[in-house]
């Protein structure tokens, strides 16, 4: 059996791509991770890997079709027994041969609100989901904008272990707020800066790289407080060490488009293995995961008030067994989705086709 794994981004920047090659490489099935190589790294993977061009020096689109022609040709030429389909969009630039040729021998997945609102994408999306033999979701909210079919939730992380050993521990001196991973949602962090400069119960550290420049860092310096800082990009081994430090997660993102609604970001998976409550926006899947132990803001608060009395009256012990009953039923979930993918490698050519 040889299976192709079809990224849209570099392996670094494309995590779920190992949940697949971490499986084909259990059961030993033989694969090509073929993905664009848009920031011209060098990387390897226990499969081949088949590295398509990105040329700087065209635009998104230029090389959305470049990448296509070069897909396409390879999944012509090549016989591959199944298909996996990492996010919506190459899902729709490779339809026409996913379909003809191999109907109900591709998985999609889709991780991400992309342009499901618009008329033609959704038409090719609707048919190319309904001749996939599996489809998978990241969030369970996404089955409000995508077509009535049968999904398999996939949750973005590997295996969370429930650590007994870790606490809630109560900081008021100050409240350390903590944004950890790439630094976007420009004006939501400008918001909160603005709350956190007049209000010394409190600090906000960011860690990651930015993703706009270094419009958020520059606004964080000009606070002109230590209690407000930009640390910058750390290393994957650094994260544990950083989300413990800090006593609340930051993930308000705004509320303004089914993404940011719909999403499950990792910070869900953080907060619920380190036991650290979360600053969310309202009406949208995060706040409403988080439940209790979630805070929304939004651009009507004025100041931090009633932030600090929802974070020094959380019931540690309530909010740990809270979060781990949700880890043991994330990894249920995880293990089903497992389970499906080990079903389609681990069976016969015959089996799916």
């Amino acid at each position: 059996m040889k299976v192709a794994v079809l990224g849209f981004n570099n392996i670094k920047y494309s995590p779920y791509i190992k949940t697949y090659t971490d499986l084909l490489d259990k059961y030993a099935i033989e694969y090509d991770v073929i993905i664009p190589n848009r920031n011209q790294f060098n990387e390897t993977t226990n499969g081949n890997l088949i590295s398509i061009r990105w040329d700087k020096n065209k635009n998104k689109l230029q090389n959305f079709i470049s990448y296509a022609k070069e897909t396409k040709k390879i999944l012509k030429s090549e016989d591959y027994d199944f298909v996996f389909v990492l996010t919506t969009l190459p899902a729709i630039l490779l339809s026409q041969v996913l379909v003809s040729k191999y109907k109900r021998r591709y998985l999609i997945d889709i991780r991400d609100y992309t342009y499901d609102k618009m008329p033609i994408f959704k038409n090719i999306e609707s048919t190319v989901l309904k001749h996939a033999h599996t489809r998978v979701i990241s969030s369970p909210a996404f089955r409000d904008f995508l077509p009535d079919l049968e999904y398999v939730l996939c949750h973005n992380f590997s295996h969370m272990i429930v650590n007994k050993d870790l606490s809630f521990h109560q900081h008021v001196d100050p409240i350390k707020i903590g944004y950890v991973g790439s630094i976007a949602y420009v004006e939501e962090c400008k918001r909160l800066i603005d709350l956190v400069k007049k209000d010394d119960r409190f600090c906000f550290y960011l860690y990651g790289n930015e993703v706009h420049g270094s419009i958020v860092s520059d606004y964080a310096e000009s606070a002109g407080t230590e209690r407000i800082k930009c640390f910058g990009e750390y290393e994957p081994s650094e994260k544990s060490q950083i989300v413990i430090s800090v006593d609340i997660l930051f993930n308000d993102y705004g509320n303004a488009s089914d993404l940011v609604r719909c999403a499950l970001s990792n910070k869900l998976y953080d907060s619920f293995t380190f036991k650290k409550p979360l600053i969310t926006s309202p009406n949208t899947i995060m706040s409403k995961l988080a439940g209790d132990y979630s805070f929304d803001i939004d651009v009507q608060t004025k100041n931090l008030d009633e932030l600090y009395n929802w974070y020094i009256n959380i019931n540690g012990k309530k909010m740990i067994s809270f979060m781990n009953q949700c880890l043991v039923q994330f990894t249920t979930e995880n293990l089903y989705f497992e389970d499906a993918v080990r079903r389609i490698i681990g069976g016969k050519t015959k089996d799916f086709r």
